[in-house]
């Protein structure tokens, strides 16, 4: 396993002063909410019971749609890839050239949490706690989920002046593991290829169906 403030008050807030998490959030879900399409660089880095992986890097590519697809390409470990196209989820190791399958309705990998930035955004509404604080010159904001059926504990996003979310921290429940995602400067609504998020299984492979 590998491997979401408000539109920026025009002065600048006081040092130690409180961030005002509904703006911050009505202003994440506007820029999001509007967005088609997404691909960004990404550094992932994964931690399991207080041991700290080596991180790993790609680019993220997110497509709004019915259902809404996203496609992770690792270019550390070269040549991975994990793709939801909405039905199945599918998690290439190149390594072994094997490629796990299973139903996107029963996966409880974090990554696919990342897939509410092409969602209807409405934090009220999935979330019923918030505790948000300043970093440097974004916010933190620490998340818990409505939904205690969710593959997730809490989440914490990092938003930028901008309103882009720069850090998206997911903790399983147990909170055993906790996967940090670093993003880089978002491309929105850009032409992303179809065949992108159509699963082409890599030659000599072996797919492997897993039920959860």
């Amino acid at each position: 396993m590998r491997q979401l403030a408000f539109f920026i008050a025009l002065s600048v807030p006081l040092l130690g002063q409180a961030p005002d998490t509904s703006a911050v959030l009505r202003a994440v879900e506007k820029r999001y909410n509007s967005t088609t399409s997404l691909q960004a660089d990404f550094t992932l880095t994964l931690t399991e019971r207080g041991r700290r992986h080596l991180p790993e890097r790609g680019v993220l590519s997110l497509s709004k749609g019915t259902p809404s697809r996203m496609r992770w390409d690792y270019s550390s470990p070269a040549g991975d890839f994990f793709l939801s196209d909405g039905k199945f989820v599918y998690d290439y190791d190149k390594l072994k050239n094997e490629v796990t399958r299973y139903p996107y309705r029963e996966t409880e990998d974090l990554r696919i949490p990342l897939s509410f930035l092409l969602g209807k955004l409405d934090f009220n509404k999935d979330f019923e706690r918030f505790n948000a604080s300043r970093d440097g010159d974004s916010t933190l904001i620490a998340m818990i989920p409505r939904n205690k059926k969710v593959g997730f504990r809490e989440i914490s996003i990092t938003v930028g002046p901008d309103s882009a979310i720069r850090r998206v921290v997911v903790t399983d429940p147990p909170g055993t593991l906790v996967m940090e995602y670093v993003l880089g400067v978002e491309q929105r609504n850009v032409k992303v290829a179809e065949a992108l998020f159509k699963f082409a299984q890599p030659p000599g492979s072996q797919v492997v169906d897993v039920r959860q």
